[in-house]
């Protein structure tokens, strides 16, 4: 009798639900991440909070509190509030979501890649992790994701951010050579005022149409400008830190050839900065 007792216990405590304290985050994974970044609301968050599996009842405590806040936010949008500042907030409050249940963000593995690089990605700036977060979290705000725009287009609106937020930076140097590598035209690094005809001359189109300023690269609107200026204005118009930020979120999404070239291009003692100048 007492074995069989022993045995019911043990198929009780079995069958109970995980809401021990754990002593670590959940592991990262690409599934764990998207159904975080999917939530919407606070009601959505606190269900998450009460009902995900394998969360710390100080995971969970975590999680309600950052619910509340949202539904703070939430009402004071309904009261009339900015849209801009709404959105803010609940970004971040995703973005801290996040950490609470994955960990510090940078903790996270970096994201496989879709197909095997012959040659290891050259040694990376981590940049300025603040800077990082808001214009992660931004992005995704945006919209301006893989899985929404597909490899190609968000590889061009991410490369269109960058050069928004050089050019925004004051960083007008480095955005050329940027566009330059991007359009594999060299020739394109060279600033194009030293050749510039005058504005009312024949040779003005033509020189527009051929000149760095013809790049689709120079093209960023919307949404994608909006992320460019945001990340300099994060960085307080440091260009590096600006890039650096655009590189570390193509990162997080697998693209590290185009992170890569995008932070190549910043260099020591070069260019006008214009955090400097103010």
């Amino acid at each position: 009798m007492e074995g069989d007792k022993k045995d019911e216990t043990n198929v009780d405590k079995k069958n109970e639900p995980n809401s021990e304290p754990s002593k670590s985050y959940l592991p990262y994974s690409d599934d764990a991440y998207d159904e975080i970044e999917q939530i919407s609301s606070a009601d959505a968050l606190l269900d998450y909070a009460e009902s995900k599996e394998g969360l710390s009842d100080e995971q969970r405590k975590k999680l309600k509190d950052l619910a509340a806040d949202w539904e703070d936010a939430e009402g004071e949008m309904a009261m009339g509030g900015d849209d801009d500042e709404y959105e803010e907030a609940s970004s971040l409050i995703s973005a801290k979501a996040m950490e609470v249940v994955l960990g510090p963000y940078d903790t996270w593995p970096e994201p496989k890649q879709d197909e095997p690089k012959s040659e290891p990605s050259q040694p990376k700036r981590e940049g300025d992790p603040e800077v990082n977060k808001a214009t992660l979290s931004k992005a995704k705000k945006l919209g301006i994701t893989p899985q929404k725009l597909g490899k190609e287009e968000y590889q061009k609106k991410m490369a269109q951010a960058a050069v928004a937020a050089l050019t925004d930076a004051n960083y007008h140097t480095e955005a050329r050579e940027l566009i330059a590598k991007l359009e594999g035209k060299p020739e394109w690094a060279e600033d194009p005022r030293k050749s510039q005809p005058d504005i009312d001359s024949p040779e003005y189109d033509k020189w527009a149409k051929s000149s760095v300023y013809s790049s689709e690269y120079y093209d960023a609107e919307g949404e994608v400008e909006e992320l460019g200026i945001g990340a300099a204005n994060d960085a307080s118009w440091d260009g590096e830190k600006a890039a650096d930020s655009i590189a570390y979120t193509l990162r997080q999404n697998g693209f590290d050839e185009l992170a890569d070239k995008i932070q190549s291009v910043i260099k020591e003692n070069k260019s006008t900065r214009l955090k400097d100048l103010l």
